[in-house]
């Protein structure tokens, strides 16, 4: 999993691009100031394989940095599952390997969608029952 950081003169902050798997997995906006315009020309800029980021950005003044990503238990946490047994969910975390994180984490909201009304598990039983791979 990696992250990009870009910035230029064209906008303040620092927008991230993360990859997984080589493949364009989200954007984040959040810590750069750009109008609609700005935001839209980033997206159509920013290639869907990763492999692909330095040559799409060759004619520009954006500055690209790559860093390791890593999605925290809090990170998942905060997904929207109820909010029962942390400490037992943290340890079931920690002991997952980096590939299941990201499933699980990005999992979630696609869970709960599918839930149907029925009540959704607590975290520790979504990470020990892999409930990320219910309906695949």
């Amino acid at each position: 999993m990696q992250q990009y950081s870009i910035t230029s003169p064209q906008f303040k902050g620092i927008c991230k691009a993360l990859y997984i798997n080589g493949t364009l997995a989200s954007f984040d906006f959040i810590d750069c100031l750009m109008d609609d315009n700005q935001i839209k020309v980033f997206k159509q800029i920013v290639p869907v394989k990763e492999a692909e980021l330095e040559a799409a950005f060759s004619t520009t003044k954006c500055t690209i940095v790559a860093s390791d990503y890593e999605i925290t238990f809090k990170m998942f946490y905060s997904q929207g599952l109820p909010k029962r047994n942390p400490l037992r969910a943290e340890k079931i975390w920690d002991k997952m390997n980096a590939a299941d994180k990201v499933a699980a984490h990005f999992g979630v909201k696609p869970y709960l969608k599918g839930l149907n009304g029925t009540a959704p598990c607590h975290p520790d039983s979504y990470l020990t029952y892999k409930r990320w791979l219910d309906g695949k």
